[in-house]
């Protein structure tokens, strides 16, 4: 999303701001939502400070509804549900998590798009905003992401954690009218998809 002493170019932030530019618009990075390395799809970035202030407190209260697409490793049986765990550092780490008892309390709304033997396609919704939220469940359930290897997913088939943000929706924080966004999935994602033999996922309203 930004520079970090790891990643100092290359960020979301230096594309967002060059793009600014070259519109001849001189503005400051406001990230509302975030993306983890490696997750695509489309995230809410404000253009002043009022806007950022209106929409944070818009994702505070809920009202910002995010949707994922993530393709988990195996079969799951249930076709949809709610996985209720909480999230707590991993002693030790400065970047992964687990669930454990003594964890933010964290609830991941998901629903089966389309499985095969290998890999299960699911729709999900973050209910909580904990790092790394959804990969931490799901590995959690015993169905890791597909190339998150932080979590115990296996990059042969995906060098990033199969997660895309989907979709996302919320009221304008001025006129309260309701805005929808969906980006497509990236061409690694779609090809990574047709390896296992799992179908594109329909572009229709609605969701979780």
């Amino acid at each position: 999303m930004h520079p970090t002493v790891h990643h100092p170019r290359g960020t979301l932030m230096d594309a967002v701001l060059a793009y600014w530019a070259a519109r001849g618009e001189t503005r400051a990075f406001h990230p509302v939502t975030r993306l983890d390395v490696g997750t695509s799809g489309a995230t809410l970035i404000a253009k002043h400070p009022e806007a950022h202030a209106g929409l944070a407190r818009l994702l505070a209260a809920g009202a910002v509804r995010k949707t994922y697409l993530a393709c988990a490793e195996g079969r799951l049986d249930r076709s949809s549900g709610v996985i209720d765990a909480p999230i707590g550092r991993v002693s030790g780490s400065i970047i992964q998590r687990a669930v454990r008892p003594d964890g933010q309390p964290a609830r991941t709304r998901y629903r089966v798009v389309a499985r095969k033997a290998a890999g299960t396609l699911l729709m999900v919704r973050p209910l909580t905003g904990r790092t790394h939220q959804i990969r931490v469940h799901l590995a959690h359930l015993g169905h890791p992401l597909f190339g998150d290897d932080l979590y115990g997913g296996a990059r042969m088939l995906l060098a990033r954690p199969a997660l895309h943000a989907w979709r996302l929706a919320f009221p304008h924080p001025r006129t309260g009218t309701l805005l929808r966004v969906e980006a497509p999935l990236p061409a690694d994602f779609r090809a990574f998809l047709a390896r296992l033999g799992i179908p594109l996922p329909p572009h229709r309203r609605g969701g979780l």
